[in-house]
Formats: structure tokens, C-alpha cells, sequence
């Protein structure tokens, strides 16, 4: 599914003296079956960027079309397309309510009007996908460690089959292995059920490991749009915005700036280690 933003603006508190452009014509479009990482300084505009994504905040100017429907038209039915978009923000476990983990991943489903066989059936799958076991089913959710809230939160999103999801730092305040067991269930996701992701990631190493394409923000403006390669291959730029690229990254581009013969154009630890060893196997060394 789709998603194009034209020329778009948004203003915070528009025509008082507390006035603040957020967004500044942002132009881009995410594919279907994409996975699309969303960088920049905090206060760059990602935040209010995503939100415009599903309907939450309206454009003051431009226009975002989901799947061939403009949403600010007033004929849209946003409950479709937060059906079709779903958003998962920075700690979502503090939005957790039910009695009950299974009671509150159905509780978008049920505000659908599925019946309860069709609702049964989203909770079951989606609580598989995140890695949820059923025998947290009847607990409560605030019983649960960190990493298993923000699974019941993300299944929670699941449940309504959106065709994209945006998730703001998934990871944020986990553990090393809750934070690779979160972010490669995500990726799970994206191969197995052809999802559009959106990944919002202050961590470079993960958007290196796991998009296709990175946006660049920074003042409410779209930098760049491009190649998780070509993005990072254009490291002082992004330090000029407050960016740091991975470190993998800065290995490599420093071996090759010391005139070893080396690609410079890797980012992942895994693809570094490798070029490292062809090097060394040519010249002998290995």
C-alpha cells in the first residue's frame, strides 16, 4: 500500500506568538512492501511527520494520499485508513488498559465490529507474530516485563491488519535482547507478510540493519531520500545536522582514507568484517 505526501505544511499554534513551522514542503512517496527508516535531530519533525501518515494531525498546507485517498478530504473515512496505517509510538506500553493482555490486543477489532470467532483469530496470529506465548493471555498486562508490553502493544496495532506500520523507537528503554528480539520480529514481519514499515530509530546500526531506504529530517524540512548506501556514504552532511552514521561506517571510510583498499560504502558490522577479510586474504595476510 502505497503512501504519497505532496508539499506538505504544518504549522503548531498558527497565528499566535508561540508560531512554529514544523514541517516546510515535504515532498516524498514509500512504496508498497517497503521498509523505509526515518532519521534526524530530536526536534527535527519525525514525530509530527508519522502522525500526519495516518490522520492524527491534518495538513495546513499540501496534501497525504493512502492507498489513492486524500485524507483531508472530509469524505475519507479515517477509521479506514487508521485501519490501513498503524502507528506504534515511543513506549506504547504506557497505553495499555484492559484487565486483561488478550482483552487489550481485541480491543481494536472489536471496535470494528468483527464478530468474536474473526477477533479470536486476529489475537491468536498477531500474538504469534510478536512472539507472545497464549499463556499470557488472562494476566494482567502490567504484570508483564518491558519487552513483553511492548509486544502486547505492537499486537495491539497488528490486530486491526494495518498494510503499513510506523513504530517511533520500538526499542527504546530495553535490554540488548529485548531490543534484537523486538526489532527482528519487525523485520520478520515486513519478509513474511509483505508489510510496509516505517522505523523511526535514533540507533543508525539498526536503520543500517534493517531498511531499504532512509529519510533524513532536520529544522521540519526533508533533507534526503535515498539508498540506505548512498545516505550513509554522505556522512558529513549528517554530522552537519547532528547525525552520526554507523560505526561500521567510520571504519571503513577511515581504513580507506588511510589508503587501504577497502569498499567505503559499507555499513553493517557483518558486510565490514567480511570486505576486512577479502582485504586481508588479497594482500596475503589471511
Amino acid at each position: 500500500m502505497p503512501i504519497e505526501v505532496k508539499n506538505l505544511n504544518h504549522i503548531y499554534s498558527k497565528g499566535s506568538p508561540f508560531e512554529k513551522t514544523a514541517l516546510s514542503d515535504i515532498s516524498f512517496k514509500i512504496n508498497d512492501g517497503e521498509f523505509v527508516g526515518l532519521i534526524g535531530h530530536t526536534g527535527s519533525g519525525k514525530s509530527t511527520l508519522i502522525q500526519h501518515l495516518n490522520g492524527l494531525l491534518k495538513p495546513d498546507g499540501g496534501s497525504v494520499i493512502v492507498d489513492g485517498l486524500d485524507i483531508s478530504d472530509k469524505t475519507v473515512n479515517m477509521r479506514e485508513i487508521r485501519s490501513k496505517v498503524g502507528i506504534v509510538f515511543q513506549y506504547p506500553e504506557y497505553q495499555l488498559f484492559e484487565e486483561t493482555v488478550y482483552k487489550d490486543i481485541a480491543y481494536g477489532p472489536k471496535n470494528l465490529g468483527l464478530d468474536e470467532k474473526e477477533i479470536d483469530a486476529r489475537v491468536r496470529h498477531v500474538a504469534e507474530v510478536v512472539g507472545l506465548d497464549e499463556k499470557y493471555f488472562e494476566k494482567s498486562p502490567f504484570e508483564l516485563s518491558g519487552g513483553q508490553k511492548r509486544r502486547v502493544a505492537i499486537a495491539g496495532v497488528l490486530a486491526m491488519n494495518p498494510k503499513m506500520l510506523i513504530l517511533d523507537e520500538p526499542a527504546a528503554g530495553l535490554d540488548p535482547v529485548g531490543r534484537d528480539e523486538i526489532l527482528n520480529r519487525i523485520k520478520l514481519l515486513h519478509e513474511t507478510e509483505g508489510l510496509t514499515v516505517v522505523l523511526v530509530s535514533h540507533s543508525m546500526e539498526d536503520i543500517a540493519r534493517l531498511a531499504e531506504r532512509i529519510m533524513v529530517m532536520c529544522d521540519g524540512e526533508l533533507k534526503m531520500f535515498d539508498t540506505v548506501e548512498n545516505i550513509f556514504s554522505r556522512s558529513a552532511e549528517l554530522s552537519s545536522m547532528g547525525l552520526n552514521v554507523p560505526q561500521a561506517c567510520l571504519v571503513m571510510q577511515g581504513l580507506k582514507k588511510n589508503g587501504i583498499a577497502v569498499d567505503d560504502k559499507i555499513y553493517t558490522v557483518e558486510k565490514a568484517c567480511k570486505e576486512i577479510l577479502r582485504y586481508l586474504g588479497e594482500v596475503g595476510k589471511c
